[in-house]
């Protein structure tokens, strides 16, 4: 996230809002997991998302999947089940 963010990268991090200080900490935008994900993405990156990381077995790949629009620049460490059904590495 910080390398990301040094390069001038925008980043947006998923956590419980109880850790967003750590992630602006980072230099990450925080968001909170979970229901409307999505929705809460589109509104802080309106001009879309470059790529995606899924560091955490949340459910939410399918949405990343979406809101990047290609499943090649999606990649998880956390959901290798789900990751071959949607084309993710």
């Amino acid at each position: 996230v910080a390398m990301a963010a040094a390069r001038g990268a925008t980043v947006i991090g998923t956590s419980s809002p109880a850790k967003h200080a750590y992630l602006r900490t980072l230099g990450a935008v925080p968001t909170a997991y979970g229901d409307g994900l999505a929705d809460r993405v589109r509104e802080l990156a309106p001009g879309g998302v470059d790529a995606a990381l899924d560091l955490a077995a949340s459910g939410s790949l399918a949405d990343l999947v979406a809101l990047v629009g290609d499943a090649d620049r999606v990649v998880t460490v956390a959901d290798a089940a789900r990751s071959a059904e949607l084309g993710v590495r």
